[in-house]
């Protein structure tokens, strides 16, 4: 448990219920509405609890994501599959929007929701409003939010991820792409994950080299990269592939767009920014009334203590 009280305390909302739902059927070998309400609970209370701070917030993701407007294929490999396994992921997801206004309604939990932001957008938000951060979450893509105030608790082992150089973890992660997401590296077309009609061209360590004297965290890509590509200079055995200048061009843009979270619309920023500067008006007596009524008493009365 943290000693000291930080200015903000965040929770990836959608990260922890799901995981929550997956503990919750691997335990139970079927879907309980109660239990699974049961443990997301649980898990809020105790992560806020253990990390204490002035404000505590649960960032959560919106209904129609940005990036899905940018890029066809995000997420689309990942969508595809829930279409067709075993879990009812509407089900699954319209208990969490029950959860998230619920807690919005009845506690002095702040719930950051915008209809065209992911809970990471919302998070970002967090690191540039507050100095002192701490977020609940195992997902390694916050890594290029690590800074001096900044702290990543992992919910599941409850320690702390360390990052030693954000920049560099920025740099290549926007050179390699994100399969999860999927994004493609930058010599891969958009539809590399659909079509996976070849694989994608490995990033060795030579590439990173070559690829770091070209990006800077602050300046982007230097465009000597691109005169350098078309004179054979650097990644030569893509160029030697058929991979052509502008496709590279428009595939670092892409990367750029989608990963790093600087990118993130400024007009969806200030709805988020407005959510965290509103002033929390709670109803802890109703909130517990509505515990009271799921057999919640125990986690209504720890939620309280700290409304």
């Amino acid at each position: 448990m943290d000693q000291r009280q930080h200015q903000a305390t965040v929770i990836d909302f959608s990260q922890l219920a799901i995981a929550s739902y997956f503990e919750l059927m691997k335990n139970e070998g079927e879907f309980d509405h109660f239990l699974f309400k049961h443990v997301i609970l649980n898990s809020i209370i105790h992560n806020f609890s253990s990390h204490p701070s002035k404000l505590k917030i649960l960032a959560c993701d919106g209904n129609r994501n940005w990036r899905y407007d940018e890029f066809d294929f995000y997420k689309q490999v990942r969508r595809d599959q829930k279409k067709t396994d075993e879990h009812d992921w509407k089900m699954i997801y319209s208990i969490m929007g029950e959860i998230r206004e619920e807690i919005r309604e009845r506690t002095s939990i702040k719930v950051l929701h915008s209809p065209f932001l992911e809970g990471d957008d919302c998070i970002f938000a967090c690191a540039k409003a507050f100095r002192d951060v701490c977020l609940i979450s195992s997902d390694k893509d916050f890594f290029q939010l690590h800074r001096q105030g900044f702290i990543q608790i992992s919910p599941r082992t409850k320690e702390r991820l360390k990052c030693d150089d954000p920049m560099e973890f920025l740099s290549v992660k926007i050179l390699k792409g994100d399969h999860g997401d999927g994004i493609p590296n930058i010599f891969s077309p958009d539809n590399q994950f659909i079509e996976k009609a070849s694989r994608q061209t490995p990033i060795t360590k030579n590439v990173i080299e070559e690829w770091n004297r070209y990006y800077d965290y602050f300046n982007g890509v230097d465009e000597r990269l691109f005169d350098d590509f078309e004179k054979g200079k650097v990644f030569k055995r893509v160029k030697e592939k058929g991979l052509d200048v502008n496709e590279l061009r428009s595939n670092i843009e892409r990367n750029q767009k989608l990963i790093d979270l600087r990118n993130v619309p400024e007009e969806f920023l200030e709805d988020v920014f407005d959510q965290i500067s509103k002033e929390e008006k709670p109803d802890p007596i109703g909130f517990l009334s509505y515990l009271s009524e799921n057999g919640l008493v125990t986690i209504g009365m720890e939620i309280n203590s700290f409304n």
